[in-house]
């Protein structure tokens, strides 16, 4: 397009601007499809699409690894419990008991280097006796408090109730208060755990003790 000039010079100019106008708009239209507005466009996209790779790449590559961090956290977990059934599985604490029993109806119980049978059959104190004999046994001799709060607590666990002594120690006792009082030529441990004399011929369930022998 060209632009003519007639008329007084400032008609010419006034002419001459608007003719540029018009040429630069012409220029704008004719340059938007080939300057690529939809080619960047489409670059756009382009890049959206790229963007919505990368989410779907960060999903497969990161979310992975966060999976697996939590599989193995599980898994220490795991491990944890196993170790606590182990904490467990050790709490039974004590030797086994390496004698025979003195009667079928006896349990047995470790303290210190000695086994300690708890018999519910009932006995007089001499049939008890013999019958721990019989397995080269005794009925307890109480040394320490150690032991005497050891064969209470047990005796009470096996429901036992109160038992003969076979004999004890001149440094340790744990006579009930006014007792011993000659009531009796034998020492009972009672219910509540002190010590009283009381007759022989009373039957009782029965403990027989023996030292732990290397083997048997």
């Amino acid at each position: 397009m060209r632009c003519a000039f007639v008329g007084s010079v400032a008609l010419s100019l006034l002419l001459l601007s608007a003719c540029n106008l018009v040429l630069g708009m012409d220029a704008l239209d004719s340059g938007g499809p080939d300057s690529g507005g939809t080619d960047a466009g489409g670059g756009s996209a382009k890049a959206g699409a790229g963007g919505i790779s990368g989410d779907s790449g960060g999903s497969a590559s990161g979310g992975a690894p966060v999976n697996l961090g939590g599989g193995n956290a599980g898994a220490g977990g795991n491990a944890g419990s196993a170790g606590g059934g182990g904490a467990a599985g050790s709490s039974g604490i004590g030797m086994p008991c390496l004698t025979k029993s003195p009667d079928a109806s006896c349990s047995c119980a470790g303290y210190g280097a000695r086994d300690y049978w708890f018999c519910t059959a009932y006995l007089t104190f001499d049939a008890a006796e013999k019958k721990c004999k019989a397995v080269s046994m005794h009925l307890p001799k109480v040394e320490s408090q150690g032991e005497d709060s050891f064969l209470f607590k047990t005796a009470a666990g096996k429901n036992l109730g109160e038992y003969y002594l076979g004999a004890i120690d001149a440094q340790y006792s744990h006579w009930s208060p006014g007792q011993p009082d000659g009531s009796g030529a034998c020492i009972v441990v009672q219910n509540n755990g002190p010590w009283d004399d009381r007759t022989c011929f009373d039957q009782r369930k029965y403990i027989c003790e023996s030292a732990r022998p290397a083997k048997l």
